[in-house]
């Protein structure tokens, strides 16, 4: 899930945010 959602975080800056707390979460 990590790896999914850093490669969108890379091309949406907005989406490293929420990707952070999903991580985090």
């Amino acid at each position: 899930m990590a790896a999914a959602i850093g490669a969108p975080s890379i091309r949406n800056p907005e989406s490293a945010k929420s990707g952070a707390v999903i991580s985090t979460a």
